[in-house]
């Protein structure tokens, strides 16, 4: 199937289905230019790479505590509850 479509202007991109109303197991062959999109496990992946990256309440905490985190122990505290270092 093809369409044909005269215009004074050059077209930018097309997209097919913009709004995902047919069932299409394969979205990436739906634009043009090609646009890649990603896949549930890329989207899985990207959240646990940015789970383990600080957010920005916790960097703060840590600029004002001197990057020490809640829990954790320091070395003076340590050194006053047991008598020594």
């Amino acid at each position: 199937m093809s369409k044909v479509f005269v215009k004074r202007k050059e077209v930018k991109g097309v997209v097919l289905d913009p709004f995902l109303e047919t069932a299409d197991c394969d979205l990436n062959n739906n634009s043009w230019p090609p646009r890649m999109v990603p896949t549930r496990f890329d989207v899985f992946k990207e959240r646990e790479r940015d789970w383990r990256r600080p957010n920005p309440m916790q960097m703060e905490r840590n600029r004002q505590t001197g990057g020490e985190m809640k829990g954790q122990w320091r070395s003076k505290d340590l050194q006053a509850s047991t008598g020594h270092l």
